[in-house]
C-alpha cells in the first residue's frame, strides 16, 4: 500500500493504492487513484463555483445567503429572488460526502 499526495493550490488530496501497479503502488499513481483524485477535484471545483466557504458558513454566490455548519440538516436558505431559491440544497453534506471520497 502507499500514500500519495497530490497538490491542488491550497487543498492536498490524499489517495491510497491498495492494489499493486507496475512498481507495486510505489512512487506512482495508479489508474484507480488518478480517477479519485481527479474526480474529487472536479467535484470540488463545482461545488466551489456556486458556493463560498469561509469562516464557518456556506454562502451561495448568486444570492449572498449564507448558512451556519449548525443548520448543515437544514435546506439551505437562498433568498427569495435567487435563481436557486426553488431548488432544495444541501451544501454542507456535498461537502461531507467529497470529503469521504479522499
Amino acid at each position: 500500500m502507499s500514500n500519495k499526495r497530490r497538490s491542488t493550490g491550497q487543498i492536498i488530496i490524499t489517495t491510497k493504492c491498495f492494489e499493486p501497479c507496475g512498481d507495486g503502488g510505489i512512487n506512482t499513481l495508479c489508474p484507480d487513484d488518478r480517477r479519485s483524485s481527479v474526480t474529487v477535484n472536479d467535484d470540488l471545483i463545482t461545488w466551489n463555483s456556486r458556493w463560498r466557504l469561509s469562516g464557518g458558513f456556506v454562502t451561495c454566490k448568486t444570492c449572498d445567503m449564507r448558512q451556519p455548519e449548525r443548520e448543515k440538516p437544514l435546506p439551505f436558505p437562498h433568498s427569495p429572488t435567487c435563481i436557486y431559491a426553488t431548488e432544495t440544497e444541501a451544501p454542507w453534506a456535498q461537502l461531507d460526502d467529497m470529503s469521504k471520497d479522499v
